[in-house]
């Protein structure tokens, strides 16, 4: 995506921009709901703003940007993009943002855009403070560490591009399924049969 002479970004290209990724399955899923809570981490601030601009106006959004510098911070303020009622956050702490998930009304539909080594904590605090499965979208960025559950020793082993992987405990030979486990964070990996 180009900018203008002035820095920012055009609307035609943001339209295409987010078009693009939400045909890839690359934003979140569901824009239904009477209030929206946006935690958004830095890096992502573009993508799901232009997320947040497709949501009816009459829509009650709470969106909080989790500042790392002010520099790129700065190039969003005054664009089309960014919203007056954008809060920058610059502690990240786990207590700050609990009271901002506890503080919502029921029906609220939370919408985390953060680095994949963030996502399950601030996924964990949500459903602390009340929040259920279904309220809940996430779109990670970054390295994301896969990881396979050995049902032989419930071990975690990482998960490679193969789809088999040896235990590094036990050193059983899993076959890698598409079951995700929600409880192990982790996919399942069944004994594989040698024959």
């Amino acid at each position: 995506m180009t900018k203008t002479a002035d820095g920012k970004t055009s609307a035609s290209e943001a339209d295409e921009f987010f078009a693009q990724n939400q045909q890839a399955g690359n934003l979140f899923q569901f824009i239904t709901g009477k209030q929206f809570l946006f935690i958004i981490d830095e890096p992502m601030i573009l993508p799901t703003l232009m997320f947040i601009k497709k949501i009816p106006e009459q829509t009650k959004k709470q969106i909080y940007i989790l500042k790392k510098n002010d520099s790129s911070l700065h190039s969003y303020k005054g664009t089309e993009f960014f919203p007056n009622e954008a809060t920058v956050l610059s502690s990240t702490s786990s207590e700050e943002i609990y009271k901002i998930f506890e503080s919502q009304f029921i029906g609220t539909k939370l919408f985390l855009s953060v680095q994949w080594s963030m996502l399950k904590e601030l996924k964990k605090l949500a459903l602390r403070a009340g929040f259920n499965e279904d309220e809940i979208q996430a779109q990670g960025w970054g390295e994301k560490e896969e990881r396979v559950f050995c049902v032989k020793c419930y071990h975690l082993n990482k998960l490679t591009a193969q789809k088999q992987v040896t235990c590094e405990k036990c050193h059983a030979s899993l076959e890698v399924s598409r079951h995700y486990s929600r409880l192990h964070d982790a996919y399942l990996g069944y004994l594989k049969i040698i024959s």
